[in-house]
């Protein structure tokens, strides 16, 4: 998502990496933010751990055809 919106802001830099776009690397599922300009990460290990449950799953983007079950009419 990142890099994305880097190139829509500058598109010469299509193509480029995570680091030469001057981004961190993926490590792991993180949810970042800054509060009151401090930034904050909460990784998905660190819910995992706070929920006592295993960091499992994976995310895929864009599947068709799947519906939410409480939206049905």
């Amino acid at each position: 998502m990142e890099e994305q919106e880097k190139v829509l802001i500058d598109s010469s830099l299509r193509g480029k990496t995570k680091e030469q776009l001057g981004l961190k690397p993926f490590i792991c599922t993180e949810i970042r933010s800054s509060i009151v300009g401090i930034p904050v990460t909460i990784s998905e290990e660190f819910i995992a751990r706070a929920i006592r449950k295993e960091a499992e799953g994976s995310y895929e983007e864009g599947l068709k055809g799947m519906t939410n079950p409480r939206m049905r009419c």
